[in-house]
């Protein structure tokens, strides 16, 4: 799918280790050890409450911004930290009152 941009750009490669930093994170964190933690967590729970902590990415991608990178966490970045958040609560939290089916 990306072959024409390739092809539009010269087919470059940058060998700097720069990028072979980058893409060994990529490949080891965000793939690797996410879907482990993916399958760990649906091993352990409901589909439904490990899907609803997807939500939570943006909001965390946010914080790692400011933490690491020392991007502005603005007020609306953490209005909608807060939302994402309560979301996830409200998605994932059972009634006091309800009956769970086990």
């Amino acid at each position: 799918m990306l072959l024409p941009l390739a092809w539009h750009e010269g087919f470059r490669f940058d060998g700097s280790p720069a990028f072979v930093e980058s893409l060994s994170w990529l490949i080891a964190i965000n793939s690797l050890a996410g879907f482990a933690l993916f399958f760990v967590l649906l091993r352990r729970g409901a589909a439904s409450e490990v899907a609803a902590l997807f939500f939570l990415m943006p909001p965390v991608t946010a914080l790692l911004d400011f933490f690491v990178l020392g991007e502005a966490f603005t007020v609306f970045k953490a209005v909608g930290f807060v939302l994402a958040a309560l979301g996830v609560y409200l998605g994932t939290h059972t009634r006091s009152g309800s009956v769970q089916k086990s």
